[in-house]
């Protein structure tokens, strides 16, 4: 329960630290109308990107369908049309890791080495059928 009043005193609010590059949360809504309200609504979602922004995540993607509907680092809020059906969302937060990490491999070189073991040992199997 949370301290809002009725009928929201049930929407939860969660915080965890996560310390991976990549993280997903799923998010499930549903608007039950009373016997005496519309039969649909508009449901809006709402975030602070201020806040989002201090996570370690360099992309932070509110999905619905396995589609992007929201930058949650740059956009306050999401609204979609309910008529009392189940919504399913996910939020992802990936980290994007552009530099290349102490254990990464300098491939360039490496593949330079290669080529030129490759020609030498070429040019000297040459020099040495030529001696015979």
């Amino acid at each position: 329960m949370t301290p809002f009043a009725i009928p929201f005193n049930s929407l939860l609010n969660e915080s965890k630290q996560v310390p991976s590059e990549k993280a997903e949360w799923n998010l499930s809504i549903i608007w039950v109308p009373e016997l005496e309200n519309d039969l649909s609504t508009t449901i809006t979602i709402t975030w602070n990107p201020a806040s989002a922004a201090q996570s370690t995540f360099d992309s932070l993607q509110l999905y619905q369908r396995n589609t992007s509907v929201a930058n949650m680092l740059t956009e306050t809020n999401y609204s979609f049309p309910s008529n009392g059906t189940i919504h399913h969302f996910s939020i992802i937060g990936q980290t994007i890791n552009d530099a290349p990490g102490q254990d990464d491999l300098p491939i360039l070189p490496i593949m330079l080495g290669i080529i030129v073991l490759v020609f030498v040992a070429i040019i000297a199997l040459f020099l040495y059928r030529r001696k015979k």
